[in-house]
């Protein structure tokens, strides 16, 4: 693969630009070298799996990202915030504390929820790893010296990541076999038959369900491809959530005028019930969803860089870029674009409103887009929605900071 340092690259901010890449065939254009870095820490999943094996993968995991699997999901995502509301209580009447060490639990409880395999000390290890890979994948990534494998491994750093990838590979490998008793389980007592009736009602495919039963799909994987899958789900779920959450607390704590229109619609969809949030619920929370859009644009995109290598000559801008050329789109600047967004540095959740949205076609691109845009984007806005909805109707947000300094992880994250 080749490696950045020894190939030109062409940075592109504008959505015209943006557009022949991202809606490129795949054959035209392939992942770049960070993304090696990359998977080698979360597993050659959907996040870097190219070519025919990503769409075989990519048709196989699409149905556990469904409208009755994210209902679902919606159930787990209220279940969770409402242990969270409750252990937030402890902290009632404190001048301050760090909201991050509860959103790392909580989202660590939904990702690995399907199998209960995970005690406390579990819990703190996993998120401790997390946090880890995120770090050392940057320094890897921003010291060109530390590219060729020969020399990485062999360092301190090299030695740490090699823990984290074991660690990983056993955690994925616990879930699946533990899912697989799970299905045994269920195929044993007759409740749940071979074309996936509950009860005489049809049961809804997980996403371990559709990886441990891909030949039942006509898809053929083998141990490491599943665990790889496994492995990149648990990452990126870990980080988009838990990064824009914090961004969102910090944001809310400091506009407290948007923090009751919030509060208020809220209330309006609820009617005042302390009931556990739907789906339906959801959708009704127009304007929360506007906040979390713009907290992304302005703060926490998921992706903060989105970097393609082209297979072929391609005309972009009415330039030919040669093939071999690598193409980096820095998601920050572009949707801080001065000639997209007026005032860019302004907080405004209105400027999602339906009419404005379609403005930014391609200029919003927090989780990519085309083809190979995120699977599981509309998985985590319904899980930052349901998480943060639960916390406003229940307490009150402030932040100790006006601003917070940005640092580049694999998310945008903040110092603090």
């Amino acid at each position: 693969m080749d490696r950045p340092c020894t190939v030109p690259m062409l940075f592109l901010r504008d959505p015209r630009d943006i557009e022949i890449i991202l809606r490129s065939e795949i054959r035209n254009v392939k992942k770049s070298f960070p993304y090696y870095i990359l998977g080698q820490l979360m597993g050659d999943g959907l996040t870097i799996l190219e070519g025919n094996k990503w769409e075989v993968h990519r048709k196989l995991l699409d149905p556990a990202f469904h409208l009755k699997f994210l209902e679902n999901s919606v159930k787990i995502f209220a279940r969770e915030s409402e242990i969270l509301i409750q252990k937030l209580e402890k902290e009632i009447g404190q001048q301050s504390f760090d909201v991050k060490t509860y959103f790392n639990r909580v989202i660590v409880n939904i990702v690995t929820k399907d199998v209960t395999i995970l005690d406390e000390e579990g819990v703190n290890e996993c998120i401790e790893k997390l946090q880890q890979a995120h770090k050392l994948f940057m320094l890897r990534a921003m010291s060109p010296w530390l590219y060729p494998d020969f020399i990485y491994w062999r360092t301190s750093n090299g030695r740490k990541s090699k823990e984290i990838i074991e660690f990983s590979k056993k955690l994925a490998q616990d879930i699946s076999n533990c899912k697989r008793e799970k299905l045994a389980r269920e195929k044993k007592s007759r409740t749940a038959n071979v074309e996936g009736e509950l009860l005489g009602k049809k049961k809804m495919p997980t996403f371990l369900d559709l990886l441990l039963n891909a030949t039942d799909y006509g898809v053929q994987l083998s141990e490491k491809d599943i665990n790889n899958e496994i492995r990149t789900f648990i990452v990126a779920a870990f980080d988009t959530v838990n990064v824009t959450l914090c961004w969102l607390m910090q944001v809310l704590g400091n506009h407290l005028e948007i923090q009751d229109k919030v509060y208020e619609e809220i209330e309006n969809v609820l009617h005042g019930s302390n009931r556990l949030i739907t789906m339906k619920d959801l959708n009704e929370m127009n304007y929360l969803e506007r906040v979390i859009k713009e907290v992304q644009r302005l703060h926490s995109s998921p992706v903060p860089l989105l970097s393609r290598t082209i297979t072929k000559d391609l005309e972009i801008g009415g330039h030919t870029v040669p093939e071999g050329m690598i193409i980096n789109i820095p998601t920050c600047q572009v949707h801080k674009n001065p000639e997209i967004y007026q005032n860019p540095e302004k907080f405004d959740p209105d400027r999602f409103l339906p009419e404005s949205e379609s403005n930014y076609q391609y200029a919003y691109i927090p989780f990519s887009a085309g083809p190979r845009s995120c699977i599981g984007k509309k998985f985590a806005m319904l899980e930052m929605k349901t998480l943060l909805s639960y916390i406003i109707r229940n307490y009150k947000i402030y932040s100790l900071r006006e601003k917070l300094t940005p640092i580049t992880e694999i998310v945008l994250g903040s110092k603090e």
